[in-house]
């Protein structure tokens, strides 16, 4: 459970917003959803610019900060 959402393990897809701390060095908030390149999956945060839209996006592998 996350601030009151509890989020199924079983989900096929993950899509939802969040606050996301990595290991103590990178702070983001955004909506983070799930992507696959070959045999990884890594974890996309979208970055809303404040008004609508995003301003950017980010990506995190199991070892750290991605493309």
């Amino acid at each position: 459970m996350v601030n009151g959402v509890v989020i199924d393990v079983d989900t096929e897809e993950l899509s939802t917003w969040a606050y996301v701390e990595i290991m103590g060095h990178s702070r983001i908030a955004g909506r983070i959803s799930e992507r696959k390149f070959g045999v990884n999956v890594m974890l996309q945060i979208d970055v809303p610019d404040g008004e609508s839209g995003f301003s950017h996006t980010e990506l995190f592998g199991p070892s750290g900060r991605g493309i």
